[in-house]
């Protein structure tokens, strides 16, 4: 398989669960970095979370990233008031890639990421989902990283 692990993160464990993720399957790495970000203070669950709930879509900056040369590709991103975080939204609004593998990892408080997993899934069609990971909190549950082994199978 030749993977590319495309993903966002704000406080860091979308990023250690895709760099865990890269690592077991020899991927490729590439973030996403949003212009407008929540302050990194306690308003963060307000701002971030009405922006999530809003559909609010960002201006983003993602690695420039030849798609023909993946087969598969891996997507990371936290939860935020149980969807996607809105850096994810705009890049899955205008994502370049169809007739690929691709696997979905959602990090969330609660660990209960299924709704967003399912609202990512609906707009990547023309794609075959291979796997979807919920994890809590992976910074301070790392065995909860252990789930992505299967991604080396």
């Amino acid at each position: 398989m030749k993977a590319a692990v495309i993903y966002y993160s704000f406080e860091g464990n979308s990023e250690a669960a895709a760099k865990k993720a890269a690592e077991l399957t020899g991927a490729a790495l590439f973030r996403i970095s949003a212009d407008h970000e929540p302050p990194k203070t306690k308003m963060k669950y307000l701002v971030g979370g009405k922006q999530a709930l809003s559909g609010f879509r960002p201006k983003i900056r993602v690695p420039s990233v030849d798609y023909s040369q993946y087969d598969t590709i891996i997507l990371a991103c936290p939860v935020w008031a149980g969807t996607m975080a809105p850096a994810m939204r705009s890049y899955l609004g205008r994502h370049p890639f169809s007739e690929k593998k691709v696997y979905l990892i959602v990090c969330s408080a609660s660990g209960n990421g299924q709704k967003t997993l399912r609202n990512i899934a609906e707009l990547l069609e023309g794609n075959m989902i291979s796997g979807e990971y919920s994890l809590k909190n992976p910074l301070t549950h790392q065995e909860e990283l252990e789930k992505l082994n299967a991604l080396n199978g």
